[in-house]
């Protein structure tokens, strides 16, 4: 309390206009009218210090015991003062503590100087000072009636009253400021001790509190009274809720379970039985005759429902059947028209690119730079409408059950070469590198159906080279082991959301119709065919991020596919 008071005092005369002006101009008007002895008595101060905002003081006085009038201010509480830094002046250097130097041991508080409003900046620091030992502990203990004790840890104990707590607190460390060490002094008797700290944290006093433990006496007496008391009560309680309970709750329950059981053995659904009386059991036993003539009333509804709905349940399922045939019948003509479609489509597009290919190779006489990139934008085009009718055709294949391939010798090295030439000019349409990096163990070889491995390889390509910008697209080769075969096809495009990479292979869907709907975006069937022709070879797909943005497809085939499940 007297820290506080201490402290408040402190703000009051720090944060005060008068006091701002005062350390501007070092009025001696200021100081006769403030500073006088009878401030230091009224306020039961030993020291008022004002420093500038450099450390310099200002005004310093100090009123020694039994003198009237302040004097100057000792230098060793000056050095003190500065080693304790409390007088930088900053609005965060506010403090209050003990201040042990010497035989002198005081409360003091620190506050910046600013205006009345609390602004600054800082003019300076304000200290004040109270005796702690004759003054504040004098006080505490006429306020609280209490016998308190108090010893400095820097003088010898001049008794054993603070022997065991300076024995018990030496094994703790100097930090643990609020540890409190209570000792029995005897049966009557007993003593609690805690560490105080000074300014910089380090404990600087022992504090002694002894009281009577008269409530110890009193709280024994009390328990056995109350253990006594209880048992008598509980005995007489628990009879009386026997009683009572066997009465009116157990006795009519068990009556109302024989004949609720009789109901469940028997199936009619009449309760004879209610307990007397409007208890919370008779109230039972009509609930369970309400619902017992509720489900009597539902059990003929749903008897009556159930006929209904086995005679539409028949007539709806000759409506299934006929949709149902129909439906097969629908499916296998789409199939057809796909098929139709797709083997249709392909021997104009074959013509396409043969006429083509003679233009470029200079058949039909020379060309100009702009007939070799139309033709070379033709072959791109016809290209990928050739892997869309293949992918029609395999689709259609796939739904009817028909996917039938043949596996013969491949040269792996130089059917990729193939792809790269063929896929070559749409990446470049694009300004995009298309690489390809053969196994380092050698070339591959590996038997498989050629065009199912041209169809898998193009796609991914194919979708590699769509959805990438800027960058490039690479086809690499490794064997995970002697009977297997892996080929990724990476890019720097923009990825794809680990959300959506379940949904990526199946047929007709795409991540983004805004976006794929873009010029040669396709329909969705490319990474589904990648799949299914995967699949039919034995071998599995999977999907990753490329470390420096992009994506990473990855199939892995068996050396031998003629011998996979497809």
């Amino acid at each position: 309390a007297h820290g506080d008071a201490l402290y408040l005092l402190t703000r009051d005369w720090a944060s005060w206009d008068a006091t701002y002006e005062f350390i501007r101009t070092h009025s001696s008007e200021y100081v006769e009218t403030n500073l006088g002895g009878d401030t230091f008595s009224d306020a039961e101060l030993r020291a008022i210090l004002f420093f500038d905002a450099d450390g310099h003081l200002v005004y310093g006085g100090w009123l020694p015991p039994g003198d009237d009038e302040p004097g100057d201010v000792p230098p060793w509480l000056l050095k003190s003062l500065a080693d304790k830094q409390l007088l930088m002046a900053t609005p965060e250097s506010s403090t209050r503590g003990i201040l042990a130097v010497g035989e002198e041991t005081l409360l003091v508080a620190s506050r910046p100087i600013l205006t009345s409003d609390n602004e600054g900046p800082a003019r300076g620091t304000l200290i004040l000072a109270r005796d702690f030992e004759t003054k504040v502990m004098s006080d505490v203990i006429r306020t609280t009636s209490m016998d308190i004790a108090t010893k400095r840890l820097d003088r010898p104990a001049t008794g054993t009253d603070f022997a065991f707590a300076e024995t018990m607190f030496a094994s703790s460390p100097a930090s643990d400021e609020q540890k409190v060490v209570f000792e029995v002094i005897d049966d009557d008797t007993i003593a609690g001790y805690s560490r105080l700290v000074d300014l910089s944290g380090n404990p600087a006093f022992i504090l002694r509190v002894e009281t009577p433990r008269t409530i110890l006496e009193r709280a024994r007496s009390g328990l056995a009274y109350l253990l006594v008391s209880m048992v008598v009560v509980g005995v007489v309680l628990l009879l009386l809720v026997i009683y009572m309970l066997d009465r009116l709750v157990l006795l009519p329950l068990s009556r109302l379970n024989r004949h609720v059981t009789h109901v469940a053995d028997s199936g009619d659904l009449s309760l004879l039985y209610r307990p007397p009386g409007d208890t919370e059991l008779a109230q039972l036993a009509d609930s369970i005759r309400s619902m017992l003539d509720e489900i009597r009333t539902g059990r003929t509804a749903l008897e009556q429902a159930n006929e209904k709905l086995e005679r539409r349940v028949d007539e709806r399922t000759a409506a299934l059947v006929q949709a149902r045939d129909d439906a097969i019948e629908a499916l296998k003509v789409k199939d057809q028209i796909l098929a139709n479609v797709s083997h249709d489509s392909r021997t104009p597009l074959n013509t396409i690119m043969l006429r083509a290919e003679l233009m470029k190779s200079g058949r039909y006489g020379p060309l100009t730079d702009d007939q070799a990139q139309a033709l070379d934008s033709i072959v791109a085009s016809v290209n990928q409408l050739t892997l869309f009718t293949t992918n029609l055709l395999y689709e259609a294949q796939s739904a009817g059950g028909r996917v039938d391939l043949h596996s013969e010798p491949v040269e792996l090295d130089a059917e990729l070469d193939r792809i790269v030439n063929i896929m070559k000019p749409l990446a470049e349409r694009k300004n995009i590198g298309l690489f390809v990096y053969p196994a380092e163990s050698g070339p591959v070889s590996m038997i498989v159906n050629r065009q199912a491995l041209h169809q898998v390889v193009s796609n991914l390509v194919d979708n590699a080279v769509k959805f990438t910008d800027q960058g490039r697209v690479d086809i690499r080769v490794t064997t995970p082991d002697d009977s297997s075969i892996a080929i990724s096809v990476s890019d720097t495009g923009r990825g794809i959301s680990p959300d959506l990479r379940h949904r990526i292979f199946e047929p007709f869907w795409q991540a983004d119709g805004s976006v794929t709907r873009e010029a040669n975006r396709g329909v969705g069937l490319g990474l589904s065919i990648v799949r299914l022709l995967v699949e039919h070879l034995g071998g599995s797909t999977s999907i990753d991020d490329r470390e420096d943005n992009g994506t990473v497809f990855t199939v892995v085939l068996p050396r031998d596919a003629g011998s996979s499940p497809g």
